[in-house]
């Protein structure tokens, strides 16, 4: 006797498991496979508030997301950018006539609140279903119940962390018109010119090359927190301290090492960050770091017209964009382009006032770009040695094998 309330609960449970899971099976309401569960363009939403036991607010202004705080601080633009691209295209799988409460809507286990020009939209998420394949919700102004995919939960299950921007510099480099770097007690000093071109702030103002300062404010745009670990000791004289003026107005950046990890502060997180320590060895020690290393600056786009051999023995002229061997077009005339493109490329690695012994027989070239200039005189030599009018280089083996290969292949296509 006492065996028979078991088998009445048993089948009771049964029952209600069959219940569910024929909700999930059962044919959708016409038209609502494909119905969204937000018809709205990306660019209506103006905010985004995320309850789930703490709340996460998101506002759009302008065009840039910022999480509500005090104050209000930048948003993982990217981050948010998907976020509100996914949660445009959620699909109503199919809707469902019953009580709330028998889906864990009475008590709901996350809220969404999306602000729009024509008010508020608010999503209740309950529990998933019996599959674990959908999840259970009720919007605000429906009767029914949803039924959602159940990746729907894990789109809105956003940390504070993961919404933030992590960022350490927020900045156009574009603006930036002067820098200074301490390094360990030593100061680098850049400063740009009326056009456009970076030098050392010294007696002499060395040009800098502009690839390798591009390549310093790129790795500045890269480090980003990998934590906040809240206040603590900030060192009166960091490992790295990098000033940097523009159009924007100053910004400023501390890093330093505390044992195997490295911290940082900047004026655009206040907080202190953890980040990577490889950072600190990617900022620059000292001049040689970030000096001109080109051997020539071609304005590739003006080259008109190219000379192989000393005595011109082989000509290649440039008319409407397609070079010409003579009167026959040019067989993969782009290699010419790339002739000239690896020359600007190609960083010396040291300078000689004579053509060293080794350097062997020698192919010259010569290079018109502006007609109001005198010509460009190359010679690439069988080892490591380009001359440049009067100036003799050594480059790196990469770069002479790129100019020869280019120079070969375009000779071999043309015999």
């Amino acid at each position: 006797m006492k065996a028979r309330p078991l088998v009445v609960l048993g089948a009771a449970c049964l029952g209600l498991a069959l219940f569910y899971f024929s909700l999930e099976r059962q044919a959708p309401v016409a038209g609502s496979g494909r119905e969204k569960l937000f018809p709205l363009d990306q660019g209506e939403i103006s905010g985004i508030e995320i309850r789930e036991g703490t709340v996460i607010s998101l506002v759009r202004k302008g065009r840039t997301w910022w999480v509500e705080g005090r104050p209000d601080f930048p948003a993982d633009q990217g981050e948010v950018a998907r976020l509100v691209g996914a949660l445009v295209h959620i699909p109503v799988v199919k809707t469902i006539d019953g009580p709330k409460d028998e889906f864990g809507l009475r008590s709901p286990a996350m809220e969404i609140v999306l602000s729009t020009a024509r008010g508020k939209r608010r999503l209740f998420l309950g529990s998933d279903s019996p599959t674990s394949t959908f999840c259970y919700a009720f919007l605000e102004g429906r009767k029914d119940v949803l039924l959602l995919p159940a990746a729907t939960r894990a789109l809105f299950r956003k940390s504070l962390f993961s919404l933030m921007d992590r960022h350490l510099v927020r900045i156009d480099p574009r603006g930036v018109t002067q820098v200074r770097i301490v390094k360990r007690g030593s100061i680098l000093a850049l400063v740009r010119d009326r056009k456009g071109a970076w030098r050392l702030v010294d007696e002499y103002g060395m040009k800098l090359g502009r690839e390798r300062v591009n390549g310093f404010f790129r790795d500045l745009g890269a480090i980003e927190a990998l934590s906040f670990p809240g206040d603590g000791p900030v060192p009166e004289n960091p490992d790295v301290r990098i000033e940097m003026t523009s159009k924007q107005g100053g910004l400023w950046l501390k890093m330093w090492k505390e044992g195997q990890k490295a911290y940082a502060l900047s004026s655009c997180q206040q907080g202190r960050a953890e980040i990577s320590p490889a950072f600190l060895h990617t900022v620059p020690s000292g001049p040689d770091d970030l000096l001109d290393r080109s051997i020539v600056e071609i304005p590739a786009g003006m080259v008109g017209k190219i000379a192989l051999g000393s005595r011109g023995e082989r000509v290649f002229l440039r008319e409407g964009g397609v070079w010409f061997d003579g009167k026959r077009k040019v067989v993969r005339g782009e290699l010419l382009d790339d002739v000239v493109r690896g020359l600007n490329a190609a960083e010396y690695e040291d300078e000689y006032l004579l053509v060293p012994g080794d350097a062997g027989a020698g192919a010259f070239l010569r290079i018109y770009a502006d007609p109001g200039s005198a010509p460009f005189d190359i010679t690439l030599y069988s080892q490591y040695y380009v001359a440049v009018g009067k100036k003799v280089f050594r480059i790196n083996e990469g770069a002479m094998k790129g100019l020869k290969e280019s120079l070969d292949t375009l000779v071999e296509a043309n015999r």
